[in-house]
Protein backbone atom coordinates (compact mmCIF):
# COMPACT_ATOMS: atom_id res chain seq x y z
CA UNK A 1 0.00 0.00 0.00
CA UNK A 2 1.56 3.46 -1.29
CA UNK A 3 -0.97 5.72 0.25
CA UNK A 4 -3.03 4.25 3.51
CA UNK A 5 -5.35 7.08 3.50
CA UNK A 6 -6.37 6.13 -0.03
CA UNK A 7 -6.10 2.14 -0.36
CA UNK A 8 -7.06 0.76 -3.56
CA UNK A 9 -8.05 -2.80 -4.12
CA UNK A 10 -5.43 -4.75 -6.97
CA UNK A 11 -8.47 -7.10 -7.51
CA UNK A 12 -11.37 -8.73 -6.10
CA UNK A 13 -13.48 -12.76 -6.02
CA UNK A 14 -17.17 -12.38 -5.81
CA UNK A 15 -19.43 -15.77 -5.10
CA UNK A 16 -23.18 -15.96 -5.54
CA UNK A 17 -24.44 -15.00 -2.08
CA UNK A 18 -27.42 -16.56 -3.06
CA UNK A 19 -25.36 -20.10 -2.73
CA UNK A 20 -22.75 -19.34 -0.94
CA UNK A 21 -23.84 -17.92 3.17
CA UNK A 22 -21.56 -15.14 4.87
CA UNK A 23 -17.54 -15.80 5.52
CA UNK A 24 -16.27 -16.10 8.93
CA UNK A 25 -13.31 -16.79 9.16
CA UNK A 26 -9.69 -16.68 6.45
CA UNK A 27 -6.02 -16.96 6.18
CA UNK A 28 -3.18 -16.85 3.58
CA UNK A 29 -0.97 -19.09 3.29
CA UNK A 30 1.96 -20.18 0.51
CA UNK A 31 2.60 -23.21 -1.12
CA UNK A 32 4.51 -24.26 -3.88
CA UNK A 33 5.59 -20.46 -4.25
CA UNK A 34 1.89 -19.84 -4.51
CA UNK A 35 0.21 -17.02 -2.19
CA UNK A 36 -3.34 -18.54 -1.70
CA UNK A 37 -6.47 -17.43 0.11
CA UNK A 38 -8.79 -19.62 2.37
CA UNK A 39 -11.94 -18.29 2.93
CA UNK A 40 -14.36 -20.25 5.24
CA UNK A 41 -18.44 -20.22 5.64
CA UNK A 42 -20.94 -20.71 8.27
CA UNK A 43 -24.91 -21.43 7.87
CA UNK A 44 -26.07 -23.90 5.43
CA UNK A 45 -23.19 -24.58 2.58
CA UNK A 46 -20.81 -24.16 5.39
CA UNK A 47 -17.49 -24.29 3.63
CA UNK A 48 -13.72 -23.70 2.79
CA UNK A 49 -12.60 -21.99 -0.63
CA UNK A 50 -9.34 -21.39 -1.54
CA UNK A 51 -8.22 -18.59 -4.05
CA UNK A 52 -4.90 -18.60 -6.09
CA UNK A 53 -4.36 -14.86 -5.56
CA UNK A 54 -0.72 -15.77 -7.78
CA UNK A 55 -2.36 -12.76 -10.41
CA UNK A 56 -3.91 -10.51 -7.50
CA UNK A 57 -5.81 -8.22 -10.09
CA UNK A 58 -7.99 -11.89 -11.25
CA UNK A 59 -7.95 -14.02 -8.12
CA UNK A 60 -9.27 -17.95 -8.99
CA UNK A 61 -11.18 -20.19 -6.92
CA UNK A 62 -8.99 -23.42 -7.21
CA UNK A 63 -10.38 -25.52 -4.43
CA UNK A 64 -13.55 -25.93 -2.35
CA UNK A 65 -14.75 -28.07 0.43
CA UNK A 66 -18.43 -28.26 1.49
CA UNK A 67 -18.16 -28.72 5.66
CA UNK A 68 -22.11 -28.71 6.01
CA UNK A 69 -23.38 -32.22 6.76
CA UNK A 70 -26.91 -32.66 7.31
CA UNK A 71 -26.46 -35.75 9.13
CA UNK A 72 -23.71 -34.88 11.62
CA UNK A 73 -25.17 -35.17 15.57
CA UNK A 74 -25.96 -31.39 16.77
CA UNK A 75 -25.84 -30.08 13.63
CA UNK A 76 -28.53 -27.12 13.46
CA UNK A 77 -29.74 -24.42 11.22
CA UNK A 78 -28.55 -21.52 12.89
CA UNK A 79 -26.17 -18.65 12.67
CA UNK A 80 -23.08 -20.38 14.54
CA UNK A 81 -21.98 -23.46 12.05
CA UNK A 82 -19.80 -24.17 9.37
CA UNK A 83 -15.84 -23.21 8.98
CA UNK A 84 -15.08 -20.57 12.11
CA UNK A 85 -11.48 -20.83 12.07
CA UNK A 86 -8.53 -21.92 9.51
CA UNK A 87 -5.12 -21.70 10.13
CA UNK A 88 -2.54 -22.52 7.41
CA UNK A 89 1.30 -22.98 9.43
CA UNK A 90 2.95 -24.14 6.26
CA UNK A 91 3.40 -27.45 7.15
CA UNK A 92 1.82 -28.80 4.16
CA UNK A 93 -2.27 -29.01 5.67
CA UNK A 94 -4.57 -26.46 6.50
CA UNK A 95 -6.62 -27.16 9.58
CA UNK A 96 -10.39 -25.68 9.98
CA UNK A 97 -12.54 -25.81 12.72
CA UNK A 98 -15.98 -26.45 12.17
CA UNK A 99 -18.68 -26.01 14.76
CA UNK A 100 -20.34 -29.26 14.66
CA UNK A 101 -17.35 -31.88 13.02
CA UNK A 102 -14.57 -30.20 15.38
CA UNK A 103 -11.08 -30.05 13.67
CA UNK A 104 -11.08 -30.87 9.72
CA UNK A 105 -7.37 -31.72 8.34
CA UNK A 106 -6.88 -30.98 4.62
CA UNK A 107 -3.82 -32.08 1.93
CA UNK A 108 -1.96 -28.57 0.97
CA UNK A 109 -4.19 -27.53 -2.43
Amino acid sequence: MTDAANPQPLGSYTYDAQIYNPTHANAVGTFAGKTLAFEGGEMDNAHLRVLDVSNPTQPKEIAYANTFRESDPGRTDGLFVGAIGIRVPSDGYVYVVDMTRGLLIYREP
